[in-house]
């Protein structure tokens, strides 16, 4: 057995096979001299870490079965654990390299197959693992490129419509995976966009109420539409509504307070242009159309109080003539038939006379 047990080791055959070696040796020593110092031998323990480290670059996976089996038998030799942690790094090292070789084939052809912000969910996962385990890898690096572009599209369409909410939620969903000075950037010009914006709403708002208010319903009702072409929010919108419908009411109600019922009635129908549901519309034509009834009334009293005065005035005016006729002396032919003729008009100016 000594014998096969020193041949064996000159000779390296050290690792389990079908034919002969050591550990077939050792396992008979096991089975006839348990106590053998063939079992403890540091020159196997040597031989197995020699081999082992002869193996490391060229079949890691050779390596780690020598040393594991050396493992075995030998737990405590600080070489052969020293060798078992570098053979553990080795294959960290090497599943890296090849997680990163196949990160690097689906994110290449990710990369090639994006074209919208959406299609881009299912590779997050992939990029950021990448990012992990090689920052400085050039497809991912391309990757985060592409996503760039897509984000500041997406950015751009979502200030395009005011929205700074969507365009905020946009940045912070890719926050892992943008550098922080450009999200920073981006936030910035969010933040600056909408300034800008409620700053420009807000003054043609004031122009609004300032239109309204000098009597200017024409520029009024273009300060809204320009509100309408900035997409302002529905509230502002609303508001500015209100306050030119306040104010076509209001000219409309001066206008019939004036007798000028058509001119009330056409500010009416331009009003009704601006807000069509308005309620107070029709209460308004309602009190114009009464209120022309009554300036009607009021003018056919007139005219005929009028045609009273003069009746009367024409009567007194006879009265006054035939008295005078009668009371002259002598009182010939001429003065009798003026007299007669007066008579005559005076019943009919007044029949009951």
């Amino acid at each position: 057995i000594r014998d096969s047990y020193n041949a064996s080791l000159v000779a390296g055959n050290i690792m389990p096979s079908d034919g002969d070696d050591i550990t077939k040796v050792l396992d008979e020593y096991e089975r006839v001299d348990p106590e053998n110092p063939a079992l403890t031998d540091p020159r196997l323990a040597t031989a197995y870490a020699d081999l082992a480290e002869q193996m490391l670059q060229s079949d890691l996976q050779r390596a780690a079965l020598i040393a594991d089996t050396a493992q075995q038998r030998f737990p405590n030799d600080a070489r052969l654990i020293g060798l078992q942690d570098r053979i553990n790094t080795l294959r960290e090292v090497q599943d890296i390299e090849l997680r990163v070789a196949e990160l690097e084939q689906e994110l290449s052809d990710g990369l090639a197959s994006i074209a919208e912000l959406e299609d881009f969910g299912q590779y997050e996962a992939s990029l950021q693992q990448m990012s992990a385990l090689d920052p400085e890898n050039r497809i991912a690096a391309a990757m985060v490129l592409r996503l760039e572009e897509l984000v500041d599209e997406a950015v751009e369409a979502a200030l395009s419509q005011n929205n700074w909410p969507g365009a905020r939620s946009t940045l912070e969903a890719y926050a892992g995976i943008l550098s922080q000075d450009r999200l920073a950037a981006s936030l910035s010009r969010v933040d600056s966009a909408e300034t800008k914006y409620s700053a420009q709403v807000g003054g043609v708002l004031a122009g609004v109420q300032d239109a309204v208010g000098g009597g200017d319903l024409d520029r009024a009702v273009r300060e809204l539409r320009q509100l309408e072409q900035l997409n302002a929010a529905p509230g502002t919108i609303r508001q500015a509504r209100e306050i030119v419908t306040r104010g076509y009411l209001g000219a409309a109600q001066q206008e019939r307070g004036a007798g000028r019922f058509d001119e009330a009635r056409g500010l009416i129908a331009a009003g009704q242009v601006v807000d069509p549901g308005y309620a107070g519309w029709q209460a308004e034509l309602d009190a114009i159309s009464q209120s022309e009834q009554l300036a009607g009334q009021a003018l056919a009293d007139q005219e005929r109080q009028k045609i009273e005065q003069e009746r009367q005035a024409r009567i007194d005016a006879l009265e006054r003539r035939i008295q005078g006729n009668l009371n002259r002396t002598p009182f010939g032919v001429e003065t009798a038939r003026d007299t007669v003729a007066a008579v005559d008009e005076l019943a009919r100016a007044e029949p009951g006379n």
